[in-house]
């Protein structure tokens, strides 16, 4: 089984959030922004670079929000996220520039949260977070080949 060690950010203003839109093989999902961590790199490094690359966004992360580990048996991988909060600090919201992977960045309004991301496991976890809960730790052991329609 392949694992991969992820970060990722919640930006949030007000009663929106940062989600990107990112072209996968099995299709094309919005999530909160981030990627994989580079070996030898810091999570809160790894936040403020993938941002900076997915969103054009300048951001300062915070302490851990939640960490959500996820397996899919159909495709033989192990996924493991660090969450972090971040405040945005510079730069402004833009879609990628010539990039095969992120597609779209753009400010959600909360409510329209499960509009965007179809995916339950992560879409949950990031609505119970902002909805206050507390649970640090989450696991979802079969995450399933592709999200329903």
């Amino acid at each position: 089984m392949e694992r991969f060690l992820m970060a990722a950010a919640v930006i949030r203003d007000g009663d929106r959030v940062v989600l990107v839109q990112n072209r996968w093989a099995i299709g094309t999902f919005w999530s909160l922004p981030g990627g994989r961590i580079e070996p030898g790199e810091a999570a809160v490094d790894a936040v403020v670079r993938e941002v900076r690359e997915e969103t054009g966004l300048q951001v300062r992360p915070g302490d851990l929000a939640y960490v959500l580990e996820t397996f899919n048996r159909e495709l033989n991988y192990q996924f493991l996220y660090l969450v972090f909060p971040a405040q945005v600090e510079g730069g402004a919201l833009r879609a990628p520039e010539a990039d095969e992977f992120t597609v779209d960045a753009r400010w959600v309004p909360v409510d329209e949260i499960p509009r965007y991301m179809t995916w339950p496991v992560y879409r949950d976890t990031l609505l119970q977070y902002l909805g206050g809960d507390g649970r640090r730790y989450r696991l979802n052991r079969d995450a399933g080949l592709k999200p329903p329609q």
